[in-house]
């Protein structure tokens, strides 16, 4: 059996939607699935059966009550996750808690403490609130509500302290992994200084996390090329810049990326000798 590493970086992961939706389809029920920021709620909507509908949720991003500059201008967070997750994923998108929970695989989603700067992994289907997991595992620092409590402690977005979560997953025991990147290939760029002094005026534990972010996703992609003895890794990722950023608003974009994903996602179906689902 393989397990799924899903990587965030808020839109740009439409391109793991769509491949998830589309290894759904084939039928692939994997060990586990490790998931970081919006990788955690791809990991919830496929634990669910719903991955169809996970993708239908990228349209929404024009939706001003979630994504609002104009928030920034009463010093308000620009991205509305108490609305989104809080509200629309279990009303307006009805995602199946009890199916989640009935899952036959562990849905971990990672956590990042914002006082110890450390990674949490939560079982999504063991949580009390999963959509309070997911709000936290989103809360990206500067631009939504930041940090999410839970149980007495303070969280912000899981892509913080581990981005691609594929060490953790090699740790627990896992050796046949598939780790979904949301960009091309080539080494990621610091995030800029202005953006490091600022999360540590207001997150001091994260300041050296936030300098490092670069570093982590790189260090998680050499580790996916070059794993272990005894560990194979399939890395999928965008084979050209899909012009997605994390904050894209352009809805014909998100969906050419899920849909190259979604091409992706059928390829490396075929590559695991499965057989789609027939109406």
């Amino acid at each position: 059996m393989v397990t799924l590493v899903l990587e965030g970086g808020a839109a740009r992961a439409t391109y793991g939607s769509g491949v998830a939706d589309a290894l759904a389809v084939a039928g692939l029920v994997p060990e586990a699935i490790y998931g970081t920021s919006a990788g955690g709620a791809i990991a919830a909507w496929y634990a669910a059966g719903q991955t169809a509908v996970g993708v239908t949720t990228w349209d929404h991003i024009v939706d001003r009550s979630l994504l609002s500059y104009r928030r920034a201008l009463v010093r308000r967070p620009i991205l509305n996750f108490s609305r989104l997750y809080g509200e629309m994923y279990p009303n307006h998108f009805g995602m199946d808690v009890a199916k989640l929970r009935a899952a036959p695989f562990p849905v971990w989603v990672t956590l990042a403490d914002a006082d110890r700067a450390e990674s949490v992994y939560v079982d999504l289907r063991k949580a009390q609130d999963p959509f309070r997991v997911l709000h936290a595992t989103s809360a990206l620092p500067l631009v939504s509500e930041a940090p999410v409590e839970i149980e007495g402690r303070r969280y912000v977005d899981g892509g913080m302290t581990d981005p691609i979560p594929v060490a953790k997953a090699i740790e627990d025991g896992h050796r046949d992994i598939i780790v979904v990147a949301s960009r091309v290939a080539g080494e990621r760029r610091p995030e800029p200084q202005i953006v490091v002094r600022a999360v540590g005026r207001r997150f001091p534990a994260l300041r050296e996390a936030t300098a490092q972010h670069s570093a982590l996703q790189n260090a998680a992609l050499r580790l996916a090329q070059s794993p272990p003895p005894g560990v194979r890794v399939r890395l999928v990722q965008p084979s050209r810049d899909l012009g997605v950023s994390r904050l894209t608003r352009d809805v014909a974009k998100l969906r050419a990326a899920v849909e190259e994903g979604r091409r992706d996602g059928a390829r490396l179906a075929q590559d695991l000798g499965l057989v789609p689902r027939t109406a």
